[in-house]
Parts: structure tokens; sequence; C-alpha cells
């Protein structure tokens, strides 16, 4: 058995996204700014780590080295960086530590740390100030106290406290800017999402407005050669896709791959030598990502196929299920479903084992990557080339570098469903069956006198078969023609053709001596309306389907169901006119369907109506309802009938017989049962069903 299944799913299209962002250049504004908080989102989170560093390095642990002020001058050659950084307490010269660190320290790495304390700030009297000044390498100058570590830690507690107000108070402002980034990333993070959130649905509205209106003007061939479940789906869930691809994808790899370049350029700010240790850890990741996204590609592709064949088989079989208990083919069944089954659950699994196996991987690489920056970060803190804040903040930056990797397996799955529903969308789209609607000559509704004419007019609806072959006939403006005909010999096909719910292949049907192909489709179809065959109401109120956008007031619909004899049934309904139609109309009788058909064609008024099988399906009780609603709608009229029951056509002005898509006999009721033809034939048959 063979199912029809989804095309393959693909991977990034230029192409589609070329299409997708022709809708979103209306909406430029709301994804620029959301680019834009996007930015300043994760320069926040790239600052947090900063602030951190700053926090410890000025505020939390002494930072800075004694030096002989004679040997200046070389400190300076060993770095132009500390030209403006250094301090003179005293006798001494006082150097940042991460940056002249390696001048200082011996090659066991011992070298005193220097506190450089702002006394203006500590509650100290003199007497504590006397005794700081006694402490062995202490030096006051400038209101700078400078005071080793060691000495520092043998302080009573309470002269640390207040020797070091200057450094709490840093820290709290930084912990307050601290806490500002936090609350603006927040509000960033809302805005960025809202408004690509926004933009994304607007872009939706516009597809599915677009795939809509694309779709319902197309013609009947096309729309007949589709499955209505894939057309819904095309303009729900495939639209919901490129919905998906702005709200989880797009903005969220902008925002990954602004993370992990920006973290590549923070570590480089901060201390370029450790900075070059770090690009170690590009090369793994991006081979992984490679290789990830070929096998998640190829994964996915395997479960999409066996969900469509699991899907498609078992709405075949669950809609078909009486056939396959009446052929006692249960067990059949239930073997060629466990193999689909079993195929979608080896699909599965092995989408398990692609995303299972890279997630520890990424874990791994980023346990290595932080184990990596601390054994080279120690080790070059040790020799005086980095400052401990300088450390926590590459550990904290690395460890954001992978956040957005681990998130990318999400990310390739959603970016290839949105191709592929995009791909689906965008296919609908590009098909052009639509009818030509705006005609070449002007046509008033009120000049209409309503003759038709039929010549030589040929139609198949698939090649080579032809359903009219050649019919040709006309009716005057009042005239009342039946069709009568074996099934398939073309009444219906006439009726639809006429309309032009179907192109006529050849010949020619001109209405007022106009051909129906230069009227406009829209003025063309307020003229000529039919009853179908199958009766149908929408799913909204019974007002609504009646009037279907025209102004009456429920006074003139009530004496136009009263004229059907329809008034009596809806005005017994709990609602009346506001009682709404249930789905597939089940809370309405066929009769009942057929009355309010006839009325809805009244307040629509057109000057030709067609009554595709009126009586078919319809009791005898109701039909006499039916017949006198006819009457009442042909009055007046051009009409056109169609019908099997041939009681219902004998006061028709004239019978059209048709025969394999020709008109074989032409005649008023008692002239064709004076011949011994097709006509006669047909109600003999008929005659002879009902038992006469």
């Amino acid at each position: 058995m063979i199912h029809s299944e989804e095309p393959v799913i693909k991977g990034y299209d230029p192409r589609i996204v070329g299409r997708i962002l022709r809708y979103v250049k209306p909406y430029w504004v709301l994804v620029t700014f959301s680019m834009l908080f996007i930015l300043i989102s994760t320069g926040g989170q790239l600052l947090l780590p900063v602030v951190i560093q700053r926090a410890v390095d000025e505020n939390l642990r002494p930072a800075w080295l004694a030096g002989d002020p004679e040997r200046h001058e070389e400190v300076l050659a060993f770095d132009p960086r500390l030209d403006g950084e250094y301090r003179q307490i005293g006798s001494r010269m006082y150097y940042p530590e991460s940056m002249a660190g390696p001048w200082f320290r011996s090659e066991t790495g011992n070298v005193d740390l220097f506190f450089l304390l702002p006394l203006d700030q500590a509650d100290i009297g003199a007497e504590e100030r006397s005794e700081l000044e006694n402490l062995p390498a202490v030096e006051i100058a400038d209101g700078v106290l400078a005071i080793p570590e060691a000495l520092f830690r043998n302080l009573d507690d309470s002269l640390k406290t207040s020797l070091r107000q200057a450094d709490i108070q840093g820290i709290g402002d930084k912990a307050l800017f601290y806490l500002g980034i936090l609350v603006a990333v927040l509000i960033a993070s809302f805005l960025q999402i809202f408004l690509m959130a926004l933009a994304g649905q607007n872009v939706m509205k516009d597809l599915r407005m677009d795939l809509y209106s694309r779709t319902m003007n197309q013609n009947l061939k096309f729309l007949q050669d589709q499955q209505v479940g894939k057309l819904v789906t095309r303009v729900s869930s495939d639209v919901e896709t490129i919905n998906e691809l702005f709200t989880d994808v797009l903005s969220a790899i902008i925002s990954d791959v602004v993370m992990m370049a920006g973290v590549m350029v923070t570590l480089f700010v901060l201390n370029p030598r450790l900075g070059l240790y770090s690009l170690v850890i590009l090369p793994p990741v991006l081979i992984l990502m490679v290789i990830f996204r070929r096998r998640a590609r190829d994964a996915y592709r395997q479960v999409r196929k066996w969900v469509s064949s699991v899907n498609a088989y078992i709405s075949e079989h669950l809609s078909g299920v009486a056939l396959v208990q009446a052929f006692v083919r249960e067990p059949q069944v239930d073997s060629e479903f466990r193999f689909r089954n079993k195929k979608l659950y080896q699909a599965n699994v092995g989408e398990l084992y692609v995303f299972t196996i890279f997630r520890p991987v990424v874990d791994l690489l980023a346990t290595a990557s932080v184990a990596m920056i601390m054994y080279f970060g120690a080790a070059t803190m040790l020799r005086g080339l980095v400052s401990l804040g300088v450390l926590i903040a590459f550990i904290n930056l690395i460890q954001r570098f992978y956040r957005p990797v681990q998130d990318m397996a999400e990310k390739f799955t959603l970016i290839q469903s949105a191709m592929a529903g995009s791909e689906r969308v965008f296919a609908l789209l590009d098909e052009d069956h639509q009818e030509e609607r705006r005609g070449t000559r002007e046509f008033l509704r009120e000049d209409v006198r309503g003759a038709l004419r039929f010549e030589n007019v040929r139609f198949s609806y698939k090649t080579d078969e032809e359903v009219l072959r050649g019919i040709s006939f006309s009716c005057e403006p009042g005239e009342r023609i039946a069709l009568v005909g074996y099934t398939g010999s073309g009444k219906t096909t006439i009726a639809n053709v006429l309309s032009r719910l179907w192109e006529y292949d050849d010949g020619l049907i001109s209405l007022d001596g106009i051909n129906i192909k230069d009227i406009p489709l829209d003025s063309l179809r307020s003229i000529i309306q039919p009853i179908q065959q199958d009766l149908s109401l929408f799913h909204m109120s019974v007002r609504d389907n009646l009037l279907l956008g025209r102004e009456y007031g429920d006074e003139d619909i009530y004496r136009i169901l009263d004229q059907v004899e329809a008034g009596d049934f809806i005005r017994a309904l709990p609602e009346g006119l506001d009682t709404i139609v249930a789905e597939n109309s089940d809370n309405f009788s066929t009769g009942q369907l057929q009355l309010l058909s006839f009325a809805r064609l009244l307040i629509q008024d057109p000057r030709i109506v067609i009554m595709d099988e009126a009586t078919a399906n319809i009791d005898t009780d109701t039909e006499s309802k039916i017949q006198h609603a006819m009457e009442r709608i042909m009055q007046g009229r051009t009409s056109i009938v169609i019908a099997h029951r041939l009681s219902t056509i004998k006061d028709a002005d004239r019978i059209l017989v048709l025969n394999k898509g020709q008109v074989e006999e032409s005649g008023t009721h008692e002239e064709l049962m004076s011949r011994a033809g097709l006509y006669r034939t047909l109600q003999e048959i008929q005659f002879s069903r009902l038992g006469g």
C-alpha cells in the first residue's frame, strides 16, 4: 500500500529565507529594535563577570606591589601600561599586581601584597593612627595608608572594618550596579522577545491571509485534487513553524552568536595571554557542531518520514475499520502497523542517540575548558600575569560560552521544521490556478434579461475524458428548462460551466449575447446562482447563513422564509434566527436545509437560478413544500432545473434529455412522452420502481 509522504525535510535554504524576509520587510522597525535589545541584553550579561572581576580585584583583596623609586623607569620599561597606573606613597612606589607581578616575584612566587586604604574614609582616632604609623613596612602619605596584607590581618576586627570602609562602599556600589545590569537585561530580554514575537505574529497574519486568499481563488479543478487536511495544515501549522523561526530560532541564534563572539572578545580584553589559551576550545566545538548538525538532520528526516507513514496508516484504517473487520483483516493490519511502528521506534531511538551523545560531549568540553582555564589561569596568576578577579571572570565567561552550544540541538531541529513548513507554504503560494475574475465587458446586473445560449460546448474534468461533447441549446428570458438523463450524462456539469465554477474547454456560452468569459466573475455569480446537490450551511447563526453579508431586517428575513415555507420551523427554534448551525448542519434535516437554501437564494435575488437535484433525498411530505418554494423562486427568473424525479419537472417550458454529454431529445413533457425515446424510457423505469 502506498501512502503520500511529506517532502524531505531541508536544512537552511537561503531562497526560502529570502522569501520570508520579504514578509518581514514591513515590520523591519520591530525586528531592528528587537535586534538592538538582543545586543543590550547580551552586552549586559557579558558585563556581569567584569563587574565581579572589578569587585574582587579592587575591593576584596590586596592588589598592590611595593617597589623602589630608583628602579621605577625599569618597571615602566617592563610594561608601559603601568605608566599612569602606579602610585607613590612615602618612600615607595606601588604598582598593580596583575601588571607588575613578574617584576617583583621571586622564583618561588613569594612577594608581599599591600592594601592601599584611604584614611579620610576610615573612622579612626589619633591613637589608632599613631599605632598604625609605628608598624613595620607601613607608610602613610597624602591620606593613604599602605600596609602589607600580613600585618593587616593581625589588626583588630573593628579597626579593619573602619579601614576598609571605602572597599565596603565600593562593594555596595558594584552590587547596586550589578543589580541595575540584571534589571536592564530583564527589560531588554522582555522587549526583545515581545517585539520579535509581535513581528512573527504579523508575518503569520500576512502569510495566512495570502494563503487563504490564494487558495480560495484557485479553480475547482486544482482544489478537488488537493486533500482538505493538507490545505488546512498549510494555512495553520505550517505557518506556525515560521512563527517559531522568529520567536524560538532567529532571536536565539542571533543572541547565541553574539554571546559566543562577545565572550571571546571580552576574554581578550580582560587578559590577552589567557585569552589565547581560550582559543583552544574553538576547534573541537566547531567540529562537534558540524558533525551534530549532519547527524541531527538525518535522524530528524527519518523520524518525520515514519511519523507521516504511521499517521497516514492510522487515519486510513480507523476510517475504514468496518471494512477491516468485515473481511477479517485484523491480523494483516496489525502486522503492517507493527512494521511501521517499529520503524518509527528505531528512528526515534536514532534521534535519541544523537541528542544524548551531543549534550554530554558538550558538557565534557565545557568542564574540560573550565579545568584548563583554572590550571593555566592559576599558574599565570602565581607568576603575577593575571589577577584573581580576572581568573574568576574567565571561568564565568567560559561557562557562558557553552550555554549557546548546548542549545544548538533544539535550534537545529526547529530550523529544519521551519524550513520544511516554509517550503510547503510557499509551494502552495506558487500554485497559479486562479480564475480570471475581471472580465472585459461592463455588465450591470439590473440590465440582465436572462437569455442563455450554449453553442457546441465541450468540457472534460480529465484529459481525453469528455463529459460535454458539443452541447448546444438556448434558453429565453424567464424560461424554465429542465435537464434529465442518466447519471454521468452531464447535467451537473452544465450547471458548473454556466456559473464558471469550471471553465469550459471549447465552444461558447453567452448571456444576453455576451460571452460569459467576458463578464466579470463577481457580476456573473451574482446573476447566476445554483442550489447545489450537496446542501451545506456554515457554522454560524441562521441569520448570517441567509444574509451572507447582505443587509436585511428580521421582518424581511421572515417574510422570505415564509415564502419558501421555512418560517415556522425557524420561529420554533429556541433562539430563532440566532440559532447556531452545528458543524455538518446536523441540527437540521435535509428538507429544512433545502428550504433554507431557497431562502438564501431569494435574499441574494439572482436573475438566473439553477436547481441541481433540488428534491433529491427528500421525503414525500417535504417534497410538496419544496415544490411550492421552487415555484416562487423560479417565478420571473430564467431557471434550469436538474432532477431525477421526473414528476417534478412536468410543467417545465422545455425538457432537455442528455445522454453521454449530448442533447438527445428536446421538448415539453407531452411531446417527449409521445415519442418512443429516452425520456419515455426514463419515465417508465421510474414508474416501475415506484410500483406503478
